[in-house]
């Protein structure tokens, strides 16, 4: 895989305006996703926003990276969130549909899971959180399925 820094978007996440905002920018840009149909950039933009979200509840901040992915002649995007909060102690079981440490649905993480293509968590020792998710282009620019 080869990302593509030149044309990646980086966000400070600090209050949910920025994960707002950031979600925003993400389903409108035409820089960094141009390759994903508006559709699936709308999508890109939830994602964003549930682990912007994530970022603000449990680390207080920290940044979201979009990067352009190419192999193998296919087109994508990474969505690397990147906080110093404590970490999430049972990665596997944030996955879970309704599996909460603070009294929400649960739905976020598993909907991340379920738009991507894959996604991975790491908690490094000392604490924070680095998720990466990526997701391919299904479909070229003006065509529908």
């Amino acid at each position: 895989m080869t990302p593509d820094p030149e044309a990646a978007l980086e966000f400070a996440i600090r209050h949910n305006s920025d994960a707002t905002l950031a979600a925003m920018a993400v389903a409108k840009s035409s820089r960094c996703l141009r390759a994903f149909p508006h559709d699936e950039r709308a999508l890109l933009g939830t994602v964003v926003s549930e682990l912007a979200s994530n970022i603000v509840k449990y680390a207080g901040h920290g940044v979201i990276r979009i990067e352009p992915l190419f192999q193998d002649g296919k087109q994508g995007v990474c969505i690397r969130a990147i906080d110093q909060g404590p970490g999430i102690a049972d990665v596997e079981a944030c996955f879970r549909d309704g599996f909460s440490t603070s009294g929400t649905l649960g739905l976020g993480l598993p909907a991340v899971r379920r738009l991507m293509d894959s996604t991975k968590v790491h908690c490094p020792e000392g604490g924070g959180t680095h998720v990466e998710a990526i997701r391919w282009v299904r479909r070229p620019i003006g065509l529908s399925t």
